[in-house]
């Protein structure tokens, strides 16, 4: 009855994007009216009377969050893209189809659930990939104006990267509701993959230098024990895409945050051991390690393939910072910090306690963090304007893990999971503030 239920509510989230074919037809008005009917919808009728495919908790709530998010979602979406109806309904697509299939391949083919969100499985990834895929192509043709003029194989590539990024952003632990998350990860991603000249990539180098150069740093980790043969597998595709699309500044900041890790780790060993709060694995990185912290900027980095965008090149950088940042307050923390607090009360803590943070750590993650922000800035790949965005963003991503750390609870995985939340603020922090406060365009 509880399946029954969930494949009902996915009916519901695929149906209304019916009246994405109707966008061409209707005014906009009355276009606007429907979104309106559509959170009342949501907010009032769904949760009331068609109570089959309302879950338990939101029964005795009263109400839907996920409903609500979904038709807040497409009203920000029609509101937003007023003149470029095509875009909105691309996304619609891939929120309702991408999503509802992710849900129902999920439950149904849960194949090997992803290292840094056990709740959710490839299998379900992968059905959201396809289905967003083709869902958004549908709906992009059906809605392109005429005058455009993008041909054929552009717009099929846009709805493959688009879908690809968006499976990304939804399969990640998330603070907020998926609904919402696929709606700012897709307004974000499809107008920036449709206002590209040419969607052929770019490479930054050649093959040979980026295969040669990886395999050779994947080796000497392994031979240092610095990280593990499967850390190393999945460090050399990240490396290697890095390197073809970021190019060797891109790729030198990846360097310089994985060296900044590994040897931090390193110092006070013996201290570590004996408090109990050594690295695991003889500080040994595997493979959740290398996709908790490099999942964010990994997937920004596939930007680079399309456009030459300074926004993306700093959230990048951010991300890399903010991990920086993690790693080496945290190593050098428990070998010289002496008092660590808890962020939550400002309370003295044993050291290695989740969440705690120390003077000597902080300071030598910041400084950390500064140093692999300013190899972009010395190379010319970022302006020197984004160093205090940058800044502020390592540290805000560093406050949000910590904090988050700081509720007491253990988990598998959950090491990971904050990882990912450190980057992803870190990466958002310091490309929104330079975007904000610091580009061109502001001053």
């Amino acid at each position: 009855m509880k399946d029954r239920g969930e494949d009902l509510r996915q009916l519901e989230h695929v149906l209304p994007l019916a009246f994405a074919f109707l966008l061409p037809y209707l005014d906009y008005g009355l276009i606007l009216l429907l979104s309106l009917f559509s959170f009342f919808y949501a907010a009032f009728i769904s949760p009331r009377w068609i109570r089959v495919t309302t879950r338990d908790s939101e029964r005795d709530a009263g109400f839907s969050t996920g409903k609500l998010y979904y038709a807040l979602g497409i009203m920000l979406l029609l509101l937003l893209f007023r003149e470029r109806l095509h875009v909105a309904a691309a996304v619609w697509a891939v929120l309702a189809v991408g999503d509802s299939v992710s849900n129902l391949a999920g439950r149904r083919w849960p194949w090997v659930p992803l290292p840094y969100n056990r709740e959710k499985s490839l299998g379900g990834s992968i059905g959201f990939f396809l289905a967003a895929a083709v869902g958004s192509w549908t709906l992009l043709i059906w809605n392109l104006p005429r005058s455009d003029g993008s041909s054929n194989l552009k717009l099929a590539a846009c709805c493959l990267l688009g879908a690809l990024v968006c499976a990304l952003a939804e399969s990640l632990p998330n603070l907020v509701d998926d609904n919402l998350v696929i709606v700012v990860v897709g307004a974000g991603i499809f107008p920036l993959l449709l206002g590209a000249p040419d969607l052929i990539p770019e490479l930054a180098a050649p093959w040979s230098h980026a295969v040669g150069i990886n395999f050779l740093l994947a080796g000497l980790s392994v031979m240092v024990g610095w990280i593990s043969w499967r850390g190393a597998a999945a460090g050399l595709v990240l490396g290697i895409g890095v390197y073809l699309s970021a190019g060797p500044a891109g790729y030198v900041v990846l360097c310089l945050f994985f060296f900044l890790g590994g040897f931090s780790t390193w110092l006070g060993k013996g201290r570590k051991e004996a408090l109990g709060v050594a690295e695991e694995n003889l500080g040994r990185r595997g493979v959740a390690n290398v996709l908790s912290k490099g999942l964010v900027a990994g997937i920004l980095t596939l930007l680079f393939f399309w456009t030459d965008s300074t926004v993306a090149r700093v959230a990048y950088t951010g991300a890399l910072a903010a991990a920086t940042m993690d790693t080496v307050a945290t190593e050098i923390g428990q070998w010289l910090g002496r008092a660590p607090r808890d962020l939550r009360s400002f309370r003295p803590v044993p050291v290695g306690t989740p969440g705690a943070v120390s003077l000597a750590g902080t300071l030598s993650g910041l400084v950390a963090a500064l140093a692999v922000s300013s190899v972009p800035v010395l190379w010319s790949w970022v302006p020197a304007s984004a160093l205090p965005a940058l800044a502020a963003g390592a540290i805000a991503g560093n406050g949000v893990e910590s904090w988050l750390a700081g509720d007491g609870r253990e988990a598998p995985g959950r090491h990971q999971v904050l990882n990912l939340y450190n980057t992803l603020a870190g990466a958002c922090a310091s490309g929104g503030i330079w975007f904000l406060f610091c580009s061109p365009a502001t001053s």
